[in-house]
């Protein structure tokens, strides 16, 4: 079973109760959509096993059962009537029309009373055809089963218990019987025995159930899906019986051979050779025992790696040897594709982006010695070659029916290795079979990835290659979920980290801005980018500097743009207002105020209005405080936003090289104050960053941005406290200047990080340094001997807790 996560179960027999929220103790990653995928899971042509779908964080992919079995049953009524009733004529008859009214017609058959029932039903296909043919025995079916429906399946309410009255099932099974025997048409016969088979199952009399089964079903040769339902239950009495064993190879063989209950009998195979405490788990081995063939020992085997997240490549081998033409081969290799996806080329490319540790720890742990390596990646490197080399070869076999499948899954895993010769000569020997129209489609994107490593840089011609494709993935993507992520993630995952190594960053940025875009959903008229927009937002707002986003600029607003250009701004989810506010907020940043006011002047005055998340604090950026609050307070009279403030400090730096030394002196001190206020311990953050956590003031100075080191570390702030320190004759500005540059000087001490060490003890005395650090501020001593004696001294004494600490030692 799934091993990555916290799984109960609970079952009866081949009819299952299973809870929605299986995920349980499981993260919180979207199950569908955690990896970077690019191969479809809907490639094998049964698309009955959409619930065995591959995904490492669910029991099951889907929960739904694929089919209607009332649906499928009822159906089986149209060529009984001889197709004189239509579908939606007989399931309404037999779903829908209360017994109430088939008991109305059956009277008004048999003893001519009056046909009192609403005129639909009159109308009804099959309600004509009952009375054209007065067939009695059948209709005489319908009321029984209707009798017996409520014990066995319940109503309408998903929650609400079944009433199982043993006392009234025991008379209908007898009075099944009665009618079994007394019927003479196979067809109505095979329902009487599927019922009382019914009733004896979930009356818990196992033995009479099997005995049911033997003797009024097995014998019967209409065709119809009764006979799968029916084995479904003698094959649960069977487990309730202890015969875990033949239970389970009976599970095996229904999910394999039938589409209808799928679902259902592959968790009853499940529970079948599951141990508890007091038994031991059903080995593969006891089931195949009861095998006859190979074809059933292939769909054995296929049952236990279903929902496998090792690697089932020797299952599959297994599988082939037995039966090349098992469908069950298709849906399996394409998970084992997928679980290459997530063992291998997900990380692979997080590699590239220079993510140190390669699984989340909860998906498949990690070496708690040395974190930063994965003995799975390794593994799975050579699981790529052996799984490329399996593919390949099964699609040389004429007994394989979907051969193109395993030739493209070839080529794309040898894509996923790397080895771009063999991908492309897997391509052209899959030209050449017979594909359907979803391999073919895998084709195109497999072919368009090789296409784009190929090249090895993204340049006009090269971008003009490879336009037609990814026009075609476009199209593709606006008609299918998994193609709009397929599409997403060759822009954000491919496209993008080539734009990235190549210092092409605002390209890099418009391909993560395509890749969100094709994700937007507008629901009514509120437009939610906040979730998927969040890669070409941070990417916009956090790796660009003002040159690189002018340069972006520049291209969107361009009249001259090539035709992929072109492609990348139309299908974009950038506006101009957020180019603007970014390009602004970039030379903010770089403290380039005359920069930062031509483009923040650019911005639209609706534009920060229109989301919360683009609003600004209610406070004063040049407030003199002492302490660091991101609270309100009562020097928060004005409000700036981010163009007030820059033209602010653009004055305020003309200021500082005129007038007296006093006048200069404070210009150096509100410049001081603007910037560590926009700083990460300042009230107005937000003019800087687009977002505020506590745990990043922990790894802020770490982090590789030139702009961060002063958005975290304020250097700048401090050397203008310091310049007014020196210009002003005030012997209590002096101190507030003074303090001010401890703070600074304090928020550039680095907090130790746990794994820059090698071990928890030295991890610790780092700690304890640290803090240490923090209480040696380098302007204490200077503050504690000049100023002790001033007024201002005893207000920053008060404030200040390691100043407290510094002069008690």
């Amino acid at each position: 079973m799934n091993w990555k996560l916290c799984i109960a179960v609970f079952i009866s027999s081949s009819i299952l109760c299973f809870p929605q929220n299986l995920i349980g103790c499981g993260p919180s990653e979207d199950p569908y959509d955690y990896y970077t995928s690019f191969f479809s899971q809907k490639l094998q042509t049964d698309e009955t096993y959409r619930p065995f779908y591959y995904t490492g964080y669910r029991f099951l992919y889907d929960e739904a059962e694929p089919l209607s079995t009332k649906e499928i049953t009822s159906s089986e009524w149209i060529p009984y009537t001889g197709n004189t009733a239509s579908k939606k004529e007989v399931q309404d008859f037999v779903l829908k029309y209360s017994y109430k009214q088939l008991s109305t017609i059956y009277n008004h058959i048999e003893k001519k009373q009056p046909l009192t029932v609403a005129d639909s039903v009159k109308r009804n296909g099959f309600t004509k055809w009952f009375i054209q043919s007065k067939d009695l025995e059948a209709l005489g079916y319908l009321l029984y089963a209707k009798q017996v429906e409520p014990f066995v399946t319940g109503d309408e309410d998903y929650w609400e218990e079944i009433n199982r009255d043993s006392i009234k099932m025991q008379r209908l099974i007898k009075s099944g019987i009665q009618l079994w025997s007394a019927s003479k048409n196979e067809f109505i016969k095979l329902r009487y025995g599927y019922q009382v088979t019914r009733l004896a199952h979930y009356t818990e009399q196992y033995n009479n159930c099997i005995s049911y089964y033997n003797n009024y079903v097995a014998s019967n040769t209409t065709k119809s899906e009764l006979h799968s339902l029916s084995q479904a239950l003698y094959a649960g009495a069977l487990y309730h019986s202890g015969k875990k064993e033949e239970a389970a190879y009976r599970f095996a063989q229904l999910c394999a051979d039938n589409a209808l209950k799928r679902r259902s009998n592959y968790i009853s195979f499940i529970f079948s050779t599951s141990g508890n405490e007091d038994e031991t788990a059903v080995s593969k081995e006891d089931v195949l025992k009861y095998c006859k063939t190979n074809k059933e020992k292939a769909n054995v085997i296929a049952a236990f790696a279903l929902n496998s997240t090792a690697d089932d490549l020797l299952h599959l081998q297994s599988i082939y040897q037995l039966d090349p033409s098992s469908p069950m081969l298709e849906l399996l290799t394409t998970r084992e594709v997928n679980k290459l996806e997530e063992k291998y080329l997900h990380p692979s490319i997080q590699k590239l982006k220079g993510e140190k540790v390669m699984y989340s720890w909860s998906l498949f742990g990690w070496d708690v010695e040395n974190p930063n390596h994965d003995s799975l990646y390794a593994a799975s490197e050579q699981e790529v070659k052996q799984m490329m080399k399996f593919c390949h070869a099964v699609a040389g076999n004429a007994a394989v029916a979907n051969k193109g499948l395993f030739e493209v899954a070839a080529a794309y895993i040898a894509y996923i290795s790397k080895d771009l010769q063999q991908a492309n000569k897997y391509l052209q020997a899959a030209k050449q079979l017979p594909l359907t129209e979803k391999v073919k489609d895998q084709w195109m994107l497999t072919n368009l990835l090789v296409q784009i490593n190929e090249k090895g840089k993204l340049d006009a011609a090269s971008e003009a290659d490879i336009l037609p494709s990814v026009q075609w993935l476009e199209a593709k993507a606006k008609k299918d979920e998994e193609w709009k992520k397929f599409y997403r993630n060759l822009f954000s995952e491919i496209i993008a980290l080539q734009y990235e190594r190549q210092n092409d960053t605002h390209k890099a940025a418009l391909a993560l801005g395509c890749a969100d875009k094709i994700m937007y959903v507008k629901y009514d008229d509120y437009e939610d980018y906040y979730y998927w927009r969040q890669n070409s937002l941070s990417y916009l707002r956090t790796k660009l500097q003002g040159k690189e986003i002018e340069t972006l600029h520049q291209l969107i607003t361009s009249s001259s743009k090539t035709a992929w250009e072109k492609f990348m701004v139309d299908n974009n989810s950038y506006t101009k207002d957020e180019v603007a506010d970014v390009a602004g907020t970039a030379y903010l940043r770089e403290q380039n105020w005359t920069n930062a006011e031509r483009w923040l002047k650019q911005v639209s005055s609706s534009y920060y209005k229109k989301d919360p998340y683009k609003t600004y604090l209610a406070a004063n950026p040049f407030a003199d405080l002492l302490y660091d609050t991101h609270a309100p307070t009562k020097q928060d009279t004005v409000v700036y936003n981010k163009l007030q403030y820059v033209r602010k400090m653009n004055a305020l730096l003309q200021q500082s090289n005129n007038g007296t030394n006093e006048q200069k002196a404070k210009a150096f001190y509100q410049l001081a104050n603007g910037l560590y206020q926009s700083s990460y311990w300042g009230n107005s953050w937000l003019l800087q960053e687009y977002g505020w956590s506590g745990n990043d003031g922990l790894t802020g100075l770490t982090q590789k941005e030139p702009w961060k080191k002063e958005y975290y570390g304020v250097y700048a702030a401090e050397q203008y406290y310091l310049k007014a320190k020196a210009l002003t004759a005030d012997r209590n500005f002096q101190v507030r200047c003074l303090f001010m540059a401890a703070k600074c000087s304090q928020k550039q001490i680095v907090v130790p990080s746990y794994d820059a060490y090698p071990d928890y003890d030295q991890y610790e005395k780092a700690n304890e340094q640290y803090a240490k650090n923090i209480r040696q501020n380098k302007y204490f001593p200077e503050l504690i001997r000049d100023y002790k004696q001033t007024k201002t001294y005893k207000e920053v004494f008060n404030s200040c807790v390691y100043l407290k600490d510094y002069v008690s030692k």
